[in-house]
């Protein structure tokens, strides 16, 4: 028998599969490099895994989180402390402060 999962409509947050369940450093270390903009390839490489390991880590730290996506994810983690905002690398034009103003 098939199993479908109901992706949450825009504006509804996924409910966390297991609130209780501790992400696993594994886990963690795998949304921070997201967090910074990586592939699952460049990801996997410098964890020493495969992209689809890389994708079921994330998957399963979405559904741990409650999130929707990588970026949702992310959001989340940060916001709870589990990554820190200085983990987080600016792309070379910030940190150089020549960046153009857009607002």
């Amino acid at each position: 028998m098939a199993t479908y999962t109901r992706h949450p409509a825009e504006g509804e947050a996924r409910r966390p599969a297991h609130p209780r369940t501790a992400i696993t450093r594994r886990q963690l270390e795998a949304l921070r490099l997201a967090a910074n903009g990586n592939t699952n390839a460049v990801i996997g490489r410098a964890m020493g895994i495969s992209t689809h390991t890389v994708a079921d880590l994330l998957e399963k730290t979405y559904r741990k989180l409650g999130a929707n996506d990588r970026t949702h994810a992310a959001s989340i983690a940060i916001r709870l402390g589990l990554i820190p905002l200085q983990a987080i690398d600016l792309p070379a034009s910030f940190a150089a402060g020549t960046a153009q103003k857009r607002f």
